[in-house]
């Protein structure tokens, strides 16, 4: 009976198999983390910053239009169905490109 006391009383050994396992996974959960961010880069500043993003309105609710260099200068220049959406436009007047305008 005091033995058991003793027993409950003392946190059980952890194998050194385990405490290797356990850094280990936090390691690459760590280095995952990091990989992560940086693949991510900065948030469409990609193509010198000329990204174009907006949210508009689809069959399934709201839809994620993002665009950069060559396919921003586009979707800017000939918006077509987007030509009424104001977020569009004025991340296209951010990014420095005409809305709507046609290309020259």
């Amino acid at each position: 009976m005091i033995d058991q006391q003793r027993r409950l009383r003392e946190p059980l050994p952890t194998p050194p198999a385990a405490r290797l396992m356990v850094s280990a996974a936090a390691l690459l959960a760590v280095i995952g983390l990091g990989l992560g961010i940086a693949l991510e880069g900065g948030g469409g500043r990609a193509a010198g910053g000329m990204c174009v993003a907006a949210t508009v309105a689809s069959t399934t609710g709201g839809a994620q239009v993002h665009a950069c260099g060559e396919g921003a200068r586009s979707l800017c220049a000939a918006p077509g169905q987007l030509a009424g959406n104001e977020e569009l436009a004025r991340s296209c007047r951010a990014a420095g490109l005409p809305f709507g305008a046609p290309r020259g």
